[in-house]
This record gives structure tokens, sequence and C-alpha cells, in this order.
């Protein structure tokens, strides 16, 4: 025996992984045979690639393996594949008598580049009777072969439904493509077709692979000063010198036994267990369209259960209802398999959600509807039922989310996106996590801060290295599988999971799921840490601004289906829809088609011009179609026998005349007008209430009366300024059209808003070139640049009773028009905006003449308070907020609110007032121009609308921009018209939605909120409905979910409970019998 050298480790793994990669992987296969590979590419008729051959759009089965559908000999190697196209490739061999009972595999490969599996091309396999067999990806490429494959005279044919999406996150990153539309991509092949074989797969060398990849991986991965280290890292190299390179499978068997010593080793007593669960994070776009995100859906699930079938024991996670709905949709079989395995509990339905969302732009209705519409499906499809909010890769997550999804019925939370903070590490992985309304959810962030481990030696170390509660807690979550573009688990994951289940020098690997992991977690660890508030992420700030015109599209579809289900449901309970049909299934699609568009890479705008094209299309016909629902149904209820207004009508808003919306369908010159208000808040029109969710009257008469009472005053200044004067209100405009000076009458006194020498209502324009994540990140580097563009007061006017004043900016190649006007109560602008620029960010400025060390946001189901001084760095790093609706400022005696119609990125600085004191300056992001991966972004016109409101609370801040989104409805009113009364109101919280509970009972669910954060007595009161019962989310009646409902003592059609700050109540009512006449 020779005397042992002196070892060196960096030799030593060199040595083994040479080995490994260049001698025992490819001794694993045997080549057999070529494939005989013929070629289909799909041609579209028309359309930006009409005529480019393979640049198609898919085509079903049933037309690539047709007799007439013209396939071509192909060479492999061969290039194919325009961007986004599709080419069936059909694939044959002869397999030889003698072979039919070994292991035989295809080895296919499609041109991958090395890394980035799940951005590239990728194909489906199926058998000439249409059946999926398996999906081929990088690292993935493997099809299996059996006897029960072959024809009767044993030849193999495959069919390959090969997508040629392109490569967009390369390296290196964020380079601006032209790629990402149909419209401006390349036409020519991007990929070579550079493997078509049969093999011979020989088991003991390919686990030979696996025993070595484990135990190399260990021995990079523990300290070198470990024992355990040197004894793998030399039993490993002694064990793999027993091989002769030329003939690796000759020894393989043999050398697996002088490793198994060391694999039998049992796991530290103290080890960490990490709960295994499979994962496939898809993306429901984002580098890709919607329309791949389908097709990477199926070939997941496909890749999934193909390893289920095959034995393994893997435990599946699927996240979001809409991927399985669009696998029942592309292939009903595949669909019934996987209701197979969720029968068999190995695919877990997670998460509970129609899609995952991005966890703060969305309304908080719709986070609502996200899981009624996912929880029904999962239901209904698959008969599973979710145990937790399942939320892996949202940018930021509202304090609202808590709440929301224990009156779901979930009660536990997972998340890792905090672990990307630039600055903050997050103080937990388990903990307790309090919403803004009090109510706690249990929380885990998988310690290996990735939902889509390789199970790699250096992740399983990191993730037990890195867990923040070892010593308290003994089980987190390991969640493996290639995701964002899908894939899924392979079987190298799961060779690595198997070995290192109990293994010395790694922690424990159990599969479980993750009902089974929170169950476990919850009951050795129910004293966790608590985070109060919203989970904020230091990064990703720009995407509360990047592609505006979808998050306007989204602001106004969800406002356009409140509208819808109100007047619907108010004409469907009075018998008054067509057919007295309540229009369910179509508001569930418009619905469901919303939600998709609030998926974390769409509404936040980090996905490319193709989706865009797609998903402000969705909206659009989301809005119009909810639009002519709402008019529909408020045409029907104008039509009704009179009615008498409510005779307690809601508390009196601040009276305002509203200039009627552009879908406004009102003649404006009639004599008799009927008014509809879907607004929970009273709004004025011509000095005539009009009652949350009903109508009233309004006369010519009012409208004169009311243009008597209003005095508008303009006077132009010789420096090209202006004083507008409305009653009380006073705004001094100067050249530039900025806003000098803005008071209000407020008690007796005059209340100047502006802080001395500063200037509202300017844009700014600033430097956007974040360090990664174009369309992503905001860092603070822009402030160093900011500065105004000078504008030119150009016109002025008396209108509507108010006095208005109009600024023209041009800059760069841009061009900007501001509408200024003021009422007595308010300045309102609309800011119209050409913007053309590139790598830019353009902000617009509202000081405010506020001592305060904090702001108050609007947010989903009420508002939540964040200081605006920079004390910690956790302060200093949530430099860039989202506002829903309205911000307010206030210190006592004095307020200011503004809102918006459709803007969420939001800054607010202090600064020292001269005199003393600080004011706060208060700026809204309007637009970026970021060129990854939308090279295009947000070039175009855009519309901005925002008011500011004097001496403002979150009340008067809340309701005015509530009006703001839900402006009136005017139709011409039948002469004997009244009004319409409120099919439901309540005093003590607000409506947040209307519409029937979705069993086909006929019942009517109302959901509210408590909106000021105190305690409050609500009263519920209808004229047409019965029977109030709380319920959770979904419309169930729950003891513990649903609030206490009592009828009100000595009045009828009233019902009272208690809500406590910031609470949610589902309120579940019958109809009353219908009656002769309705109503």
């Amino acid at each position: 025996m020779e005397a042992a050298v002196h070892d060196n480790r960096p030799m030593l793994l060199k040595h083994i992984d040479r080995i490994l990669n260049e001698k025992v992987r490819p001794a694993g296969l045997e080549t057999i045979a070529p494939l005989h590979v013929e070629a289909w590419e799909v041609t579209d008729d028309a359309g930006p690639v009409a005529g480019v051959p393979g640049a198609g759009a898919p085509v079903p089965f049933s037309v690539a393996m047709s007799s007439h559908t013209p396939y071509r000999t192909f060479t492999v190697p061969g290039d194919w594949g325009p961007a986004w196209g599709t080419t069936w490739f059909r694939v044959s061999v002869q397999i030889p008598a003698e072979l039919r009972g070994e292991h035989l595999e295809l080895d296919i490969d499609l041109g991958w580049a090395s890394h980035s599996p799940g951005f590239q091309a990728e194909g489906l396999v199926r058998t000439p009777d249409g059946s999926i067999l398996k999906a081929i990806n990088p690292r993935n490429q493997w099809v299996p072969v059996s006897p029960t494959l072959l024809d009767d005279a044993g030849r193999l044919t495959l069919y390959i439904e090969a997508a040629s999406n392109p490569l967009l996150l390369g390296v290196p990153p964020f380079q601006p493509t032209a790629a990402g539309s149909r419209f401006t991509q390349s036409c020519a092949p991007l990929y070579t077709f550079r493997t078509a074989r049969l093999v011979r797969v020989h088991d003991q060398v390919r686990a030979l692979a696996a025993d070595v990849d484990t135990l190399l991986g260990l021995a990079r991965t523990l300290p070198e000063d470990s024992p355990r280290m040197w004894k793998v890292l030399i039993g490993t190299s002694e064990a793999i010198d027993r091989l002769d390179p030329a003939n690796v499978r000759a020894a393989a068997a043999e050398v697996r036994e002088l490793l198994r010593p060391l694999l039998a080793t049992p796991a530290d007593h103290d080890a960490v267990t990490l709960g295994v669960i499979g994962h496939a994070h898809i993306d429901s776009a984002w580098l890709w369209p919607v329309r791949e995100s389908r097709r990477k859906a199926v070939r997941t699930l496909a890749n999934v259960i193909r390893l289920l079938e095959d034995g393994s024991p893997m435990i599946f996670a699927l996240p979001a209802a809409q991927h399985a709905a669009w696998v029942k949709e592309e292939d009903p079989a595949l669909f019934e398999r996987l209701k197979t395995q969720v029968e068999a509990g190995r695919i877990v339905p997670v998460g509970g959600s129609w899609v995952e969302p991005d966890a703060v732009l969305p309304s908080g209705e719709s986070l609502v509807r996200q899981l009624t519409e996912g929880t029904a499906f999962f239901r209904d499809e698959l008969g599973a039922v979710c145990h937790e909010i399942w939320l892996p890769d949202s940018f930021g997550y509202t304090g609202a989310l808590p709440q929301i999804a224990h009156l779901a019925g979930y009660d536990n939370f997972l998340t890792q996106k905090i672990s990307w903070n630039q600055v903050d590490v997050f103080p937990h992985h388990t903990l307790w996590w309090e919403g803004i309304d009090g109510t706690r959810i249990f929380t885990h962030f998988p310690p290996a801060d990735t939902y889509g481990a390789e199970a790699s030696a250096e992740q399983i170390q990191h993730a037990q290295r890195n867990f923040k509660e070892k010593g308290r807690a003994t089980t987190e979550l390991f969640l493996y599988g290639y995701g964002d573009g899908g894939g899924g688990p392979v079987r190298e994951m799961l060779d690595r999971i198997e070995r290192s289940q109990d293994l010395a020098g790694s922690p424990r690997m159990e599969h479980m799921t993750s009902e089974e992991f929170f169950n476990r977690a919850r009951t050795e660890y129910s004293t966790a840490p608590v985070w109060v508030g919203e989970l904020y992420l230091e990064k990703h700030r720009g995407t509360l601004t990047s592609h505006a015109a979808t998050k306007r599209g989204n602001r106004e579809a969800e406002a356009a289906l409140r509208e819808a289900e109100t007047w619907c449901t108010t004409a469907w309970v009075r018998g008054l829809l067509a057919d007295d049909v309540y229009p369910a299934a179509l508001l569930r699609r418009l619905w469901r088609a919303t939600l998709l568009c609030q998926f974390h890479d769409i509404l936040p705008g980090s996905s490319i011009a193709w989706v865009y094209e797609e998903a402000e299309t969705a909206l659009q016909r989301v809005i119009a179609t909810a639009r002519a629902l709402a008019t529909s149904a408020r045409r029907a209820l104008a039509d009704q026998t009179p009615t008498a207004l409510l005779s307690e009508p809601a508390p009196a808003a601040p009276r305002r005349t509203l200039p009627p919306p552009e879908h406004n369908a009102a003649p404006g010159d009639a004599p008799c007008r009927l008014v509809f208000n879907t607004a929970p808040a009273s709004q004025f029109v011509d000095g005539v209430e009009i009652p949350p969710l009903g109508a009233a009257l309004v006369t010519a008469a009012d409208a004169s009366a009311k243009a008597e009472q209003t005095d508008v005053v303009i006077t132009r200044l010789e420096d090209g300024g202006a004083i507008l004067t409305v009653d009380d209100a006073h705004a001094e405009l100067d050249a530039s059209g900025a806003v000098v000076s803005l008071s209000f009458n407020v008690d007796g006194s005059r209340q100047e808003i502006i802080p001395p020498g500063q200037r509202l209502g300017c844009l700014q324009i600033a430097n956007d070139f974040p360090n990664e994540w174009d369309a992503w990140d905001l860092d603070p580097f822009y402030r160093a640049s900011i500065h105004e563009l000078p504008g030119r007061l150009v016109e002025t006017r008396a209108e509507n009773g108010a006095a208005q004043a109009v600024v023209e900016v041009p800059f760069g190649n841009s061009h900007a028009r501001l509408t200024w006007t003021l009422t007595g109560d308010r300045i309102d602008l609309r800011a119209d905006v050409s913007w053309h620029e590139k790598e830019k960010l353009l902000k617009l400025a509202f000081p405010v003449d506020v001592h305060t060390d904090s702001a108050t946001y609007g947010a989903q189901f009420g508002h939540v308070r964040r200081p605006t001084h920079e004390n910690t760095s956790w302060d200093a790093y949530r430099f860039e907020v989202c506002a829903h609706k309205w911000i307010q400022l206030g210190e006592p005696g004095r307020g200011v609110g503004i809102d918006n119609d459709a803007t969420y990125g939001w800054d607010i600085t202090r600064h020292p007032r001269k005199g003393g004191g600080t004011w706060s300056l208060v700026r809204a992001s309007l637009l970026r121009s970021a060129r990854f991966p939308d090279p295009n972004q947000d070039q175009g016109d855009h519309l901005f609308r925002f008011s500011v409101l004097p001496s403002a609370g979150t009340r008067q801040a809340r309701e005015a921009a509530y009006r703001l989104d839900l402006p009136v409805w005017e139709c011409a009113a039948p002469g004997d018209a009244v009004g319409v009364v409120p099919l439901v109101t309540a005093t003590g919280a607000v409506i947040e939605s209307l519409h029937p509970a979705d069993d086909d009972s006929g019942d009517v669910l109302v959901r509210l909120y408590e909106a000021e954060g105190v305690r409050t007595r609500v009263t519920l009161r209808s004229e047409d409905l019965v029977g109030a019962v709380g319920t959770d989310l979904h419309g169930h009646p729950d003891s513990t979910l649903g609030v206490d409902i009592a009828p009100v003592t000595g009045e009828t059609g009233a019902w009272g409970f208690e809500l406590h700050p910031f609470g949610i109540a589902t309120v579940r009512m019958s109809q009353k019998p219908k009656h002769a006449g309705g109503h």
C-alpha cells in the first residue's frame, strides 16, 4: 500500500468533481441508436409573423398528428424555432427485441443553454393517441420508453410540441430586447436541436453519480476543520479511485458499496429538520405571455405526475387555481391524472388563491376575491382544502392580509421574498404576523431564501445555518423544484434528498405537506415573536409605478365591477332584471380576468410588452362589460315605480358638484336627471344629496340655484400668474402654473395649505437607472438628479361653478398639460402627460404646511400610519411606499388630504420651516421608463387625477377618494320618479361590496369594514332583505369567523353588531318574498 500524501482539500474536491462530471455521469447513458426526426413548423396565416415558418401560435394535437400535416425530415443537429414559435417534432426509432426488457430512455436536447432552466425552449411529449408522456426542459431531457409504447413492429413514435421561447434574462441580465413583443421580435431560429438518441440507462452508474454528487456537496459545504468533512472527502476520493475511467460501469456497484458507510452515518441528534416539498413557482405571465404560462402549467404538471406515477415519494405543492383551471382546459386527461394524485395526497393544492397576486396594489375586495375564487375552484374541482396563504414571490405584503386570510379560513402564511431586502435583514423566519386590525397569522419564511431550490448541498446547509429560530424551533420548510418558468422537481433533486434525509453533517430532510409543517411548527413554537404591520419589501419599489396604464385599468376595473354588482344586485332583488336572472357567470368571468391581471408580475409592471398588450385589452373589456351591466341595471331601476328616498340618509359629506365622468351617459341638459351614487358616502350634485348606493332626482331648478349660490372670480396678474377665488377658497398661481398659495376658510379663519416659499403642483424629473431589475427597482440615487420642470400658465376660465387654470409643461421629448379646478372645498388637478423619455422618473410635488413625523396612507380595508422621518435604516429605506386612493397628514387642528384615482407610489420627506417647525413634501410617482423587460415601458399618453382637501381628517380624505373613484352616473328621469332607495345602508362602517351568494340560494352578501381604526357599533338597514347573519368571506355562516348580529330593538329592518378597529364583516341576508308589482 502506497503511503498517503499530504491531503489538500481543493485538490481532492477538484479530483472528485472532474471524475464525476467527465467520467461517471456520461457512463450512465449508453447510446443505442439515433432517432429519426421529422419537423412541422407551425406557420400563421395572419398577424405580425404571418408566413414565417415555425413562428406560428400553438395548434391542437389533432392538427399536429393529422395525415395532412406536412412533416419534413429534420437533420440533427439542426436549427429551429423563431421566437415564440411552435415546432412539432415527430421522433421514431426501432427498438431491438433483445433490448425491450432493458431500462431504455430517449435523450433529447433541443438546444438549451447551461443556465436559466424554465426560461428557454421547452417541449411536451405525447404518444400517437394524444396522451401526455412528460415534458422536456433544460436539465430534464429524458423521456421514458416502455414496451407498451411500441407498435406491433416494435417501433416507438412520439410527438414533441416544442415551444421556442426566447431566453430574455440572459448573461449579462437586464439588457433591453425587442423579443418581448410579437411586433418587434426577430424571426430567425433561436435554437439548435443538438441531440436525439435512444439510450440504455445503467442504473448502478446513475446511482453512483448521485452518491458521489451528495458526498461531494457535503464535503464542499462543511467547515474545513470538521472531522466529518475530511472523512467524507478522503473516503469519497479513495472510493472513486477504484474506478477505471475507461470502464466506469464495471466497478460502479463496488464503489457504491465503499461509499455506503459514508452515506449511512446518521444526522446529529440536534440537527434541524427540513420539511421538503416539491414546488414549481410558475409566473402566470412575465418574460413570456399568458399563452405560454398555460402551456408551462401543463408541462410542469406532466413532469410532476410522471415522477409520482413512477414511484417518487415526493409531495408536490400546487399553488394558483388558475393554473389548474388551465390544465383542465388544455388537457382534460392530464387533469384527471392530477385529480388522482390530489386524492392520494401526493399533489397538495396550497394558497387558495386564483393566482399568486401582487399583495400591495390590488384593492381589499380584490384580495378577497382571489381567495374566494381560488378556494371554490380547488374545493369544487379537486376536492381540496387549503390551509395557508402561499405568496413566495410577491413584492411586499399589506397589513390587511392577516385578517383577510383568517376570515377566509387560512391561518398560516408563507413567503420568502422579504429575504430580498436591500439593507435590513428581517429578524425572524418563524413568527406571528399581526395585521392592522390585530389579527395574527402564523408565518414562515423558508430560511433557504428561495422557492426553487435544486436541493444542492449548499442550499441545504444554508437553510440550516440561516434558520434564525435554531434552539427554539427544530423544523423549517424547504421548497425545491425549478420555478418562475416552471419545470418543477427533477430526478437529481430527489436523489439528493433521498441520500440526505438522515446524513451526518446535514440537516434531516422529511417529505411533508405544508399543513403538516405548519401544524408541527405551530405546536413546537407557539410563542414565536410577533411582527406588527405591513411586510415592506426593501426592493422592487418601482413596481408601484411601472406600467401606469395597467394600474389605471385595474383601478377602473375594480370600480366597474363594484358598480355592476351593486346595481345588478339591487335590480335583481327587486325583480327588475331581464328574465329575473342575475348575471353571475358573466361577472365571475370578469372577476377572474381581473384577478389574472393582478398577478404579481402583471399588475406591478415587470413583464414583457406582449403581456401588457393583452392585459390592457383584457381590463378594458372588463370595464366596458361591467359598465354596460351597471348601466342596464340602473336603467331598469330608473324605470321602476317611484319610491321615496331614505328617511334617514347617511351623514352629509362636504357639498360639491362633480363633473360627469367620461363614461357617464346622462344628458347634461335634461330637465330632470336621476343621479346614481355607487360610493359608500353621500355625493352632492347641484346641491342635492345622492345617498350611498342609491339615487336621487336632480332638476334644472336645483342646478340654477346651485349656480347662483357659487361666487367665482378669476384675476390675471401682470407677471403672468392668476388668482382663482371660489366662495371662500383662494388659489394663486405663478406664471409657471405652480400654486404658490392655497387657502380655505376653516372654522371662520383662513388656513394656508402651502409652506412659505414653496410651490404646489410642480412636475419633477430624475434619472432612474437602478442597480438591477430595471422595471422593478427604484433606488434612492434618483434623488441626486431630481429637478423641477418649468411650465407656463396658458389659460384660466370659469366652468360649472368652479375656477380653472391650464398649464403647459414641455420637457425633453415629452409634454404635460395640467388642469387645476378650484371649488369651494378643494382643488383638483388633472394631469395629461405625453411621455417619451427613457430611464427617467416623473414625480408630482405637493408641499404641505403640516408639522408631523408620520403620515396616514389609505390601504385595503383601512389605513396604515408610517413615519416620515429617517431615524433608522428601516425608516430610511422605506423611501417609496404605497397608498390606496388617499394620503392624509395632520397636526392638531390642521390636516390635509391628497386623493388620487390611480397612483400608488409616493414619498414624503420633512423639511425645516421658516419661522420654526417643519413642513412635509409629498410626491406622487407618476411614470417611469425602464428599458427591461419592456424597452418601451409607459411610452405614450397618460391621465392622472388628484384632489387636495383642506382640514381633512382620515374620514374626509377617504370619502372624497371614493367619490373620485366612483363618480355619479346620471340618466334622464321618468316624469314621476323620486329616487331609488339603497338596497342596504350601514352606519359605523363602509360597505365595500354587495353581491349574491354563489350557492344559488338567492341570498345577498354585504361586505363592510370599520375604516377609522376605532371600535364601533354598526347598524345595517334594508327594506328588501331580512335575516342578517355573520359569515366568513365565502358567505358561509360561521360562529367564530362571522360577526354576532342581532335585530335592533324597536326598529324594523335594522340589525346591529360590533366591529373592532379595521374589522371586516361579511353579512348574509335573505330576500323577502317578492310581491306583486315589485319595488
